[in-house]
């Protein structure tokens, strides 16, 4: 029997973070003032010390310690990305990366303070076989359990702390795949065919039926179809959401005044809705409990939206369908700014036989427009509040 869609008398549009968002607007630049956010945790002590214990580092020798490396790392972190900005691709690449891992020690010796001081290396790996195109090449995982006591893998430490999940044992990744991921290059991507994109937009509301006092979700995924291979990690959403298939031209009208959607707009998009209803009478939380559960079911692969357009969230799909493993775009950007900064460094001259047009396309685009969704998610990540910046 088809779900009929669930009429609501009020609803609230409902962009999701698993943090406080905060909007803001500059007349500057996006990354200046990211950076100048990052500054308070490195070049102001008494908003640095406060947010240090408000980590969970109570002794305060402890806290001095982590001080000095966040105020190494940041310092060197802006310095390495506007050395990027100011050189050409493929170059640039380098020094991003740089950027990239400095960002990350941040976040480990924040988030475990006997890393301040230790040796942390890479936690990946490349090499280019010429035999290949470039996207058909492959990144590997340095496993953690190789490595002796007084090093320590960066990647694997910055993906745990990420999400909270640890990556199988000799995890290669293929480096097109991971380009699926960055939105900032999404367009092109899917304009040359390159592959599967695996970033959806979806948006959201929080519906309301006044009469029966109850509460429900609704969301949309635009593309749903993309994910039906991807059914292990997508059972915990459906056990808890039905997918709504009657939708009367009455119901479209409605849709439509919610989230702001035109015709075209409204075809692509397959709703769902809350199997159980959520009494909705006398609890003044009820919009905080249907987001935690909407962030629970969907787990890892749950993305913020740090852009200023329609979606409310975006779905990252898992790396694979046979290996469902978390993955998501500020990880994927990470990942493959390693290898290109690995190829400026040690083999050059590929870049000047790539033969596979399309990634002599994507390649300047991604270097020239990831790092700023890069330095948005860590920036945020850090410091426990979604920044949506717009550019006056």
């Amino acid at each position: 029997m088809a779900v009929k869609f669930r009429t609501p008398h009020r609803y609230i549009r409902n962009r999701i973070s698993p943090r406080d968002i905060q909007g803001l607007s500059t007349t500057g630049s996006v990354d200046d003032e990211l950076w100048s956010l990052l500054s308070t945790i490195s070049d102001v002590h008494d908003s640095a010390d406060e947010y240090l214990k408000s980590q969970g580092i109570a002794n305060a020798s402890s806290r001095r310690k982590v001080l000095q490396h966040i105020k190494a790392y940041v310092r060197h972190a802006r310095e390495l990305y506007y050395s990027g900005k100011a050189t050409l691709e493929p170059v640039a690449s380098l020094y991003y990366y740089y950027s990239f891992m400095n960002l990350a020690k941040v976040a480990l010796v924040v988030s475990t303070p006997k890393l301040a001081g230790a040796k942390l290396v890479h936690g990946l790996s490349a090499r280019h076989l010429s035999a290949r195109p470039i996207n058909k090449q492959t990144v590997k995982v340095t496993p953690e359990k190789p490595l002796t006591p007084k090093e320590h893998s960066v990647f694997n430490k910055f993906y745990s702390w990420y999400f909270d999940s640890t990556l199988p044992a000799r995890t290669f990744l293929n480096t097109n795949t991971l380009l699926g991921y960055c939105n900032s290059i999404g367009y092109q991507y899917g304009l040359l065919k390159a592959g599967e994109g695996k970033s959806i937009p979806a948006v959201c509301a929080n519906c309301f039926d006044a009469q029966a006092a109850s509460a429900w979700t609704l969301i949309g995924i635009r593309g749903y179809e993309r994910t039906v291979q991807y059914k292990k990690s997508f059972c915990r959403f459906l056990d808890v959401y039905e997918k709504v298939e009657d939708i009367t031209p009455e119901d479209k009208s409605i849709i439509k005044d919610v989230f702001g959607l035109n015709a075209w707009e409204l075809h692509d998009i397959t709703f769902f809705q809350n199997k159980q209803l959520l009494p909705a009478n006398v609890d003044t939380q009820i919009g905080s409990k249907l987001k935690t559960l909407l962030l629970k079911t969907l787990g890892t692969m749950f993305s913020v939206n740090y852009l200023d357009e329609k979606a409310d969230f975006k779905l990252s799909l898992p790396y694979s369908w046979n290996k469902q493993i978390a993955m998501d775009e500020t990880i994927a950007t990470y990942i493959f700014m390693y290898y290109l900064a690995h190829l400026v460094r040690y083999q050059p001259n590929i870049f000047d036989a790539i033969k596979d047009k399309k990634s002599a396309l994507l390649i300047p685009s991604f270097i020239r427009f990831s790092p700023n969704l890069f330095l948005r998610s860590i920036t945020s990540r850090l410091l426990g509040r979604d920044y949506v910046i717009t550019r006056l």
